[in-house]
């Protein structure tokens, strides 16, 4: 009597161990208001990076990362990509068409845009007030 055993498919990629994992440093809390004037304080008075850290407490690269760029700290980074027309180029189109006969095309040209006539028209297309040559 023969019998068929089930052929057993194993996965033979190697465990992944615990201490492979990729662990990224939590980052400290930011500097505060009393901290950044000390910083400020204490550089102006001609100290060394290393006496501020020992005075203040905090590390040198928190310490460098406010002195680069005081103002811009704690504020976040824009994301994404710019537009390519502001609102004020929208409004300046929209009250251009407003105000003449003009195709899209002449629009663009006469309001000094770097757009297609075609989303110079999708841009009128959201005001309610205008109407095109052909709704009328």
């Amino acid at each position: 009597m023969r019998f068929y055993a089930p052929v057993l498919e194993f996965d033979r990629s190697p465990p992944v161990s615990v201490f492979k994992r990729k662990f990224t440093m939590p980052a400290g809390s930011k500097l505060s208001d009393k901290e950044q004037g000390m910083i400020l304080a204490l550089k102006a008075v001609v100290k060394g990076l290393r006496e501020i850290e020992r005075l203040i407490g905090r590390s040198k690269g928190a310490i460098t990362l406010f002195l680069k760029d005081a103002a811009a700290y704690n504020t976040k980074k824009r994301t994404g990509r710019p537009p390519k027309v502001t609102h004020t180029d929208i409004r300046r189109l929209i009250r251009t068409a407003s105000n003449s006969f003009l195709s899209s095309r002449e629009l663009v040209v006469q309001c000094h845009l770097t757009i297609k006539a075609r989303r110079a028209r999708q841009l009128l297309a959201t005001c309610d007030h205008l109407r095109t040559c052909s709704d009328q």
